[in-house]
């Protein structure tokens, strides 16, 4: 490449001594990136001096313009800071890849080692399972370092051993680096594999759901700081932005300030923590995208019904007339709930149908394979086996059940069976199961020892799933909690305010008052204005808190468009009820 060339160029004697300084070599393999140091550090430089020369270019023009002096600021730091920020992202880059490529292969390993011990008690080799595991879509991390194992393998002429070493030597992960050395090291011994493979097996599982201990209290840490984010200061910049509105001397923001915060600030705070949140807990290889797509559909029919639902209640009059009422609050408020309602119900409906399909599905495959353990052992050939089990009731495992065995007495091979059985299925831990199910029937024979080792493992992997959610239920209703008290507060303290000054002043809701010399204009179209932008406000909230509810539930934001409308609905309920008990006698 010519910026290669460049680089190098200019900077090949610079390169090699950052190289040394920041130890890149190491941080390049940890990382995994195909990249000479030398060469890496060489980019890195001229990257940063090309983003220099534009950044003192842009000060230099910005400077002589007759820009006020805050829009100069404002254009020129941004612009003296972007050759910091690209070195250091630079220099960071890697250690960030390795943090990423560890907590990859630490999510996966367990697994993996119930998928290496599976295919070891059918007597496959090292190399066979390799090149199994690269071409596996369940696995996503443990794919790619089987991928740099074939690579050494195939192209650099390693035996399979002296790969897996190489790749595990450097490896950011202490337990995959411990694994698969000690796997290696028991291979060339003459030790017992399968002795080893069992044990190791069984500590990475109960590493994994002691780790898994620690996610549940990280994520509980996560959404109590994020509901008492939400909560109290929402509630304290509410109760601010209300007596700025109210009181002309109560500072900066209020109408402006509800707005900004309720749609923009709170909206940004949640997103933020919902990525947070994903960060820490384990993700599967595959995942539900149908929930997403059906909001793309969902999302402008609920927004058209919503202003169509406005129009026929009459909101639509306090833009003519000019004038907000008690009638006009209602009716967006109800728009609102009706038109975000319906925005949720292609997910919700989308998401039932997979709940619906799939709920608890990794529990009845852990079933079917003790079952088929036990039938394996009177003599019966594997596939014999599931097609006797056939008519057993597995729950929603069922219809797949019998969609295998119905292929396999067709004459169709157990891969192609399962393939056509599973198809629409993303439960990642059910097609873990059953690819593994495969591999030991077409690799290893499927005895007996490998399918009891299969179930076992297929049933420890759903209680670790399970014992994390039952961590994090008691933490659902916080967001609701949450979202009802920022309504019921906010609706008060406003009501609360005005009737105050009312019975001081004797102007309730309309008129000048005064008070100790302090001239008040409140009308009734300025205490009308205010609820109703509170209140909308406080439903764009609950809309956001749900779906942190249903992220906590089931570990997926997908899950949160169900908390996403009860919330919007028990929140414009309270909010109707209360105002039209507090305020109409204001309005």
């Amino acid at each position: 490449m010519l910026v290669d060339r460049l680089s190098l160029a200019l900077f090949s004697r610079a390169a090699m001594g950052l190289a040394r300084t920041f130890e890149l070599e190491n941080s390049i393999a940890r990382a995994g990136l195909d990249a000479y140091p030398q060469l890496y550090a060489a980019r890195l430089l001229f990257y940063t001096f090309t983003s220099l020369f534009a950044a003192l270019l842009i000060v230099a023009l910005v400077i002589p313009t007759p820009l006020p002096l805050p829009l100069k600021i404002a254009l020129a730091v941004p612009a003296a800071m972007t050759p910091v920020i690209v070195f250091a992202v630079g220099l960071t880059y890697p250690s960030i890849k390795a943090s990423s490529r560890e907590n990859g292969v630490n999510s996966e390993l367990p697994f993996f080692a119930a998928y290496l011990t599976t295919m070891a008690y059918g007597g496959v080799p090292p190399e066979r399972i390799i090149e199994k595991v690269a071409g596996l879509r369940i696995f996503k991390a443990i794919r790619e370092e089987a991928r740099r194992i074939l690579r050494d393998i195939k192209v650099f002429g390693l035996d399979p051993l002296s790969a897996i070493e190489r790749n595990a030597y450097q490896h950011p992960s202490r337990r995959y680096r411990e694994f698969m050395l000690g796997y290696v090291t028991t291979v060339r011994t003459g030790g017992d594999v399968l002795h080893y493979l069992e044990l190791r097996t069984q500590d990475l599982f109960r590493e994994r759901a002691q780790e898994l201990s620690s996610v549940a209290e990280r994520i509980s840490m996560i959404v109590e700081a994020y509901i008492t984010l939400a909560v109290v200061m929402t509630l304290v910049l509410y109760i601010f932005f209300i007596v700025s509105a109210i009181l002309p001397t109560g500072g900066f923001g209020g109408v402006q300030g509800i707005v900004l915060y309720s749609y923009l600030g709170m909206p940004l705070l949640t997103v933020v923590m919902l990525v947070v949140i994903d960060s820490v807990q384990p993700k599967a290889p595959i995942y539900h995208r149908e929930p997403y797509a059906m909001l793309a559909i969902s999302l402008p029919i609920g927004v058209i019904a919503g202003f169509i639902l406005f129009a026929i209640l009459g909101g639509t009059e306090m833009f003519t007339r000019g004038e907000i009422t008690l009638k006009h609050i209602v009716a967006t408020s109800i728009s609102m709930m009706i038109g975000l309602s319906i925005v949720n119900a292609g997910p919700v409906y989308s998401y039932m149908r997979i709940v619906r399909q799939e709920r608890r599905i990794h529990h009845a495959v852990a079933n079917f394979l003790r079952d088929l353990t036990e039938v394996r052992k009177t003599g019966l050939s594997p596939e014999r086996s599931i097609i006797l089990l056939s008519d057993r009731d597995y729950g929603v495992l069922t219809p797949v059940i019998r969609r295998i065995a119905g292929a396999l007495s067709l004459g169709l091979y157990i891969e192609r069976a399962v393939r056509r059985a599973v198809r629409g299925y993303r439960d990642w831990l059910m097609l873990a199961s059953l690819r593994f199910l495969i591999d030991a029937i077409e690799v290893g024979g499927g005895t007996p020892q490998t399918l009891d080792a299969l179930a076992r493992y297929s049933h420890a992997l759903a209680e670790l799933t399970d014992e994390l959610k039952r961590r994090l239920r008691p933490f659902i209703a916080m967001p609701y909690f949450g979202a009802i008290l920022i309504v019921v507060t906010s609706i008060l303290v406003i009501t609360m305010l005005i009737q105050s000054i009312g019975a001081i002043t004797g102007a309730l809701g309309g008129g000048a008052a005064t008070i100790g010399g302090l001239r008040l204009a409140i009308t009734k179209h300025d205490v009308a204005f205010l609820l109703l932008t509170t209140i909308t406000g406080s439903i764009i909230n609950a809309w956001f808190m749900g779906l942190v509810a249903g992220k906590i539930q089931e570990l997926t934001t997908a899950a949160g468009f169900i908390h996403s409308t009860l919330l919007v609905i028990v929140t414009t309920i309270t909010a109707v009820a209360l105002t039209i008990a507090t305020a109409a006698p204001i309005l």
